[in-house]
């Protein structure tokens, strides 16, 4: 019996590497064994990033922790989208964080202090506000996490009411997750960009 992924009509290269490397030690298809990234398989699946190797390397010790927080998000992608939002504002500044750690070991523009003298973090919000050396170097890494941040924090989830007029939090609409997907793709694409340059 000829067994074979192009018998199914199936390319070897759409199919996740997981499937690939059993294929592989199968002797399926032929080839190498490939590197499992999950994370940056969620992110390519979900929010469009081209494969790429180097999310392992920038978040380093915390790629486990930032994994975890993605995975829970993306599992809520279609079913609780307020959760999806909370868990991947959590994952975006784990990810903020290790990209600052980046720019201080390379020394470049855009650079941040993530603590405050008291040793606290300091708050998401202002790390990513506009006015900031961040967004004024990188507005469109910017533009994306801070649009995530500020629908996060009037979540019923973060806050009953919002800090500017009291009005209820309300729970995340469909179209401004697809708003939001498309803003947080663009941020995503463009760390990647940052840190794949020479």
């Amino acid at each position: 019996m000829n067994c074979s992924v192009y018998s199914y009509g199936l390319q070897a290269k759409s199919l996740p590497k997981q499937v690939q490397n059993v294929f592989k030690m199968l002797g399926i298809i032929r080839g190498p064994i490939s590197p499992i990234d999950p994370l940056g398989e969620i992110l390519s699946r979900r929010y469009g990033i081209p494969q790429w190797e180097g999310w392992k390397t920038l978040l380093r010790s915390e790629y486990a922790y930032a994994l975890q927080l993605l995975a829970i998000a993306d599992s809520a992608y279609h079913i609780a989208r307020s959760q999806w939002l909370s868990y991947l504002n959590s994952f975006n500044h784990t990810l903020f964080i290790a990209l600052q750690e980046y720019l201080h070991a390379n020394r470049l523009a855009g650079m941040m202090k993530t603590k405050g003298k008291d040793g606290k973090l300091v708050k998401f919000g202002t790390l990513v506000d506009a006015n900031q050396p961040f967004a004024n170097h990188y507005p469109t890494i910017a533009d994306g996490l801070r649009d995530a941040n500020s629908r996060r924090n009037t979540l019923p989830l973060s806050h009953p009411y919002e800090v500017m007029g009291g009005a209820r939090t309300r729970h995340l609409r469909k179209q401004e997750q697809v708003s939001l997907t498309e803003k947080l793709s663009k941020s995503y694409k463009e760390i990647r960009s940052l840190l794949s340059s020479p």
